[in-house]
């Protein structure tokens, strides 16, 4: 450019300074909102990457509602470019804050995948302990030291919560009227983040057994928080971690393109797993519904042998009672029989009872005279006696004494 076109551009510049001016705002903004779009995105997906490798994140989460069984994890551990495979559960419960209810995914700590980035306090070790997610914390008004207690509906999905601080009561509820856990009171012991959700939505929250399907709150308990038999012996949750894909971006298509080929031999896996599983629980539930049926059939014939025992016992009761209603009325007129021969007796015997008491009356009526006739003799003898006496004395004559 010659030295007078330079100076006639400044002129110009100079004259239409605020034209000029305008434009060149118009063009560095355009700039600056070019260069931002296009080192927002990588650097986000560097932040996320950076959170996701602080946290051990999953390459890949299986969930299976029949769960997977410990012979499973040995197969899919073999599946090649699969370096570690970590179980886990989960269980959601209704937490009742004032008149809003608010769904909470409880979940079981990761210890080498999905581990917790701790916020505050310190990370549940005991049963009855809980780690809440910072923004669910947040939400919810719940701190580190609030005691949690989930209603006793035994209800998975329907349970509510209580919030209290450190002077909560001590003797708060510790019944197992959940389905899945253990206890229905937790004290929170940690505030925290996951690199399992970065954002909330439901494609990072997830979706509850409930009318919304939405899950609002997000917390953590150590597997022995879950009564385990509930989940009929299997895992719902699988997490994989593969070293191949360590150290690759998440984002990146390198990464897509080995964890498609990871993804395809676990898929693979995972519709034979599905199915053995679900022969597998298909095939003991058939052999209790098997059971069950013999047992009802089983029932159904003790109740059809016990019935017929109860007729024959009816229809022998019946003859034995006609036979007994026989012979109580045989000996029903044998008594009236002998009730008639016995008052006739009874006459009978007054008659002669007064027969004998006349007989007695004579009798002594005539031992009544022999006494007297005896006196009479008596004194007849005495007489006499006494008249030979003096015969005897001449006393008195042989004439007189004759």
């Amino acid at each position: 450019m010659k030295r007078t076109q330079v100076t006639e551009l400044f002129a110009n510049i100079k004259k239409t300074f605020v034209s000029f001016f305008s434009i060149f705002m118009f063009a560095a903004l355009g700039v600056g909102i070019f260069l931002g779009i296009s080192w927002a995105g990588p650097a986000l997906e560097h932040a996320a990457d950076r959170m996701l490798d602080e946290g051990s994140f999953h390459h890949f989460e299986i969930q299976y509602p029949y769960g997977l069984t410990d012979d499973d994890l040995k197969k899919l551990s073999d599946v090649e470019g699969v370096t570690q495979v970590e179980t886990a559960y989960q269980s959601f419960q209704t937490a009742q804050l004032g008149n809003a209810n608010y769904t909470v995914k409880v979940q079981s700590l990761g210890q080498n995948i999905d581990t917790p980035l701790l916020v505050e306090g310190v990370l549940p070790e005991k049963a009855d302990e809980m780690a809440f997610h910072a923004e669910s914390a947040k939400e919810l008004g719940v701190k580190v030291g609030d005691v949690i207690t989930f209603a006793k509906d035994g209800g998975d999905g329907s349970s509510e919560l209580s919030l209290a601080g450190e002077d909560a009561k001590k003797d708060s509820a510790n019944t197992s009227g959940m389905k899945y856990l253990t206890s229905d009171t937790f004290k929170v012991t940690a505030i925290v983040n996951s690199p399992a959700y970065l954002s909330k939505g439901a494609a990072t929250y997830g979706f509850a057994p409930t009318a919304s399907g939405v899950v609002n709150a997000l917390a953590w308990v150590p597997e022995s928080s879950f009564d385990t038999s509930a989940f009929r012996g299997g895992y719902p949750i699988v997490l994989v971690s593969c070293d191949g894909l360590s150290g690759i971006e998440t984002f990146s298509d390198e990464y897509k393109k080995r964890s498609g080929e990871i993804e395809a031999r676990i898929t693979e896996l995972g519709g034979e797993l599905a199915l053995a599983r679900y022969d597998s629980l298909h095939g003991q539930a058939q052999a209790k519904i098997d059971d069950a049926e013999k047992q009802i059939n089983d029932g159904k014939k003790q109740i059809a042998d016990g019935e017929q025992e109860l007729a024959n016992g009816k229809a022998e009761l019946e003859t034995k009672k006609a036979e007994g209603q026989a012979k109580l009325n045989d000996a029903y007129q044998q008594l009236m029989s002998g009730e008639a021969a016995k008052a006739e007796a009874e006459v009978l015997l007054a008659s002669a009872r007064a027969k004998v008491n006349d007989g007695q009356q004579k009798i002594d009526a005539a031992d009544a005279a022999i006494a007297e006739a005896n006196a009479e003799v008596a004194a007849a003898k005495a007489y006499k006696a006494q008249c030979e006496a003096d015969w005897k004395a001449g006393k008195i004559t042989e004439a007189e004494y004759n």
